[in-house]
């Protein structure tokens, strides 16, 4: 999620292959397809008049494929014409192992669509979740996002878990003369578009906890933090001091807050700035000489997750949010050159993802790795094996990552499912760096008609 000058110099030494090698003691390597019951799920086409026939074929698509990409569930990719009308037939839907039915009719209204949506308890033969929600026409820029609300509404009605269709990632693309772009694009890899554009460095954005904001850092004759407002464009400078910000700022749960690593000196250290009254900039870690950066919070607020060098190797740590209590997260073997950094805590838990490489010496890549905050020193997961990975954040659901991989297939932005490790393309590009996941944008009590 975060990158660092220091993590770019570090990749001059990663242009030989990796070579095989087994993990040291501290690490599993979990990079295959895990098997797992998933219930099966099937979307019934979407019924209305003839005139929003486009609409409604949009409707049925990007649930099943929202459905589909959240990893929850295994979803039907047809459904049999006997079962395409009402009413619904509980018993000729279980005889097909099917386990929830997803029904609704779209109908047409001045300004938009009225979209009656209903989630079947197939098992149980009953009706979970029904209601009608309002959807702006189909070519308008929030047509989408409405949808993937909607199935975000089926996750929770079904299974009462987040989901995370309803999001974006914002990422930077680098162009061959230095400048920089920052872009989104849709949680399902729709709709890449630029938002803004830099002749000169653009590092690691993040969403601020509404998703209203995103806040990057920007070089020039000073490195200075941007605050952009997504709706409007707005932009606002935030400059708490300092010769450089090489590291990125994370928002603290509420907002209000931001923890980012200043350069001084010789080294940089981990700050906590009020955004909201710009002021009170408070140093968190003190160790001269050193580099401290990547900054992320808890999802309590209570800690917070950090790249230091303070033993002479990058490694990621966790201490308490007044800067107490510091404790390694990373694996850690004597001899060995090992590289960890770049961490992001999960939304819903007390995961850490971050990348890595625990032997230097062996010219080995940066993987994706995941340690619990709760428990250090205990075993970490290695997610993937093959290319170049970095930069994990976790997407709302706690379950979903996305990456930069490079190596391993066309470059892009990949997503990768933690519990079956199955991994998709979001968007291609080996220029793409920095991904953030956003939170929830919208969800469908936003969007309700009537009950």
């Amino acid at each position: 999620m975060r990158r660092s000058l220091l993590t770019a110099l570090s990749l001059l030494f990663l242009a030989a292959p990796a070579l095989a090698q087994d993990p040291p003691p501290g690490i599993r390597l979990s990079t295959t397809y895990q098997t797992q019951h998933r219930p099966l799920i099937a979307v019934r086409p979407f019924t209305g008049p003839e005139p929003v026939a486009e609409a409604i074929d949009s409707v049925t698509r990007i649930i099943q494929r929202d459905l589909d990409y959240g990893g929850r569930f295994n979803v039907v990719e047809s459904v049999p014409a006997s079962l395409l009308s009402d009413p619904v037939d509980y018993g000729q839907w279980n005889s097909l192992n099917i386990v929830y039915l997803v029904t609704g009719t779209v109908t047409p209204q001045a300004n938009g669509y009225d979209v009656a949506l209903t989630v079947h308890d197939v098992v149980y033969q009953r009706v979970v979740h029904q209601g009608t929600y309002t959807l702006p026409p189909a070519n308008h820029d929030a047509f989408r996002m409405a949808v993937h609300a909607l199935s975000d509404q089926v996750v929770s009605a079904a299974l009462h878990m987040p989901g995370s269709a309803a999001t974006r990632i914002v990422t930077t693309r680098q162009h061959g003369d230095g400048n920089y772009d920052l872009l989104i694009v849709d949680s399902d890899g729709f709709g890449l578009r630029r938002i803004a554009g830099f002749g000169g460095q653009i590092y690691s954005p993040t969403w601020s906890p509404d998703g209203r904001r995103i806040l990057y850092a920007r070089g020039g004759d000073r490195w200075v933090l941007i605050e952009r407002d997504v709706a409007t464009g707005r932009q606002r400078t935030i400059d708490p001091g300092g010769q450089m910000l090489l590291a990125p700022a994370s928002y603290a749960p509420d907002g209000s807050r931001i923890a980012v690593g200043i350069w001084r000196d010789n080294g940089s250290e981990i700050h906590e700035y009020d955004v909201s009254r710009e002021c009170c900039l408070r140093k968190l870690t003190g160790d001269r000489n050193t580099v401290s950066q990547y900054p992320v919070y808890s999802p309590d607020g209570r800690q917070i997750a950090f790249m230091s060098d303070r033993i002479g190797r990058p490694a990621v740590y966790v201490m308490d949010v007044n800067g107490g209590g510091v404790t390694m997260l990373s694996p850690f073997v004597a001899g060995q050159a090992s590289d960890y950094a770049a961490p992001s805590w999960s939304p819903t838990d007390s995961r850490v993802a971050f990348h890595g490489v625990w032997n230097r010496q062996m010219r080995g890549s940066y993987q994706i790795m995941i340690a619990d905050a709760t428990r250090p020193g205990a075993q970490i997961e290695q997610i993937t094996s093959r290319g170049n990975n970095e930069d994990p954040s976790w997407a709302p659901d706690g379950r979903n990552i996305v990456y930069t991989s490079v190596g391993d297939g066309p470059g892009g932005l990949y997503i990768i499912d933690t519990e079956t490790k199955t991994r998709r393309m979001l968007a291609p590009g080996s220029n793409l760096r920095m991904a953030d996941w956003s939170p929830i944008l919208l969800r469908a009590s936003d969007l309700i008609a009537r009950p």
